[in-house]
């Protein structure tokens, strides 16, 4: 029965903890300067090696989930492929389409 409390308890506060998360995402793409271990010039490598292997190739439909700043979509959109770019970030959105529009 325990278990099932914990269980229960942790069902309810998982939308509070969401939504803080979100708003200090939001918060810190908000900041023009903000920058991230993993942000890059363009792609990370591996997404560059993948194209040069033809793992993805023109005309191909790619999903970037979680695109932040949109340096993967546009790298990829460059080489001719569809990508749709989503990020739970409106302000990271709203960078991309400053940057790469």
């Amino acid at each position: 029965m325990a278990r099932l409390l914990n269980a229960v308890a942790e069902l309810v506060a998982a939308p509070a903890r969401h939504w803080r998360k979100r708003r200090e995402w939001e918060h810190f793409w908000s900041d023009e300067t903000a920058s991230a271990f993993w942000l890059s010039e363009g792609a990370q490598e591996p997404v560059r090696q993948a194209v040069r292997e033809g793992w993805i190739t023109a005309g191909d439909k790619v999903f970037d989930l979680g695109c932040g700043i949109g340096q993967t979509s546009a790298f990829l959109a460059s080489v001719g492929c569809d990508v749709l770019g989503v990020d739970v970030s409106t302000a990271a959105i709203r960078r991309a389409g400053e940057s790469y529009a």
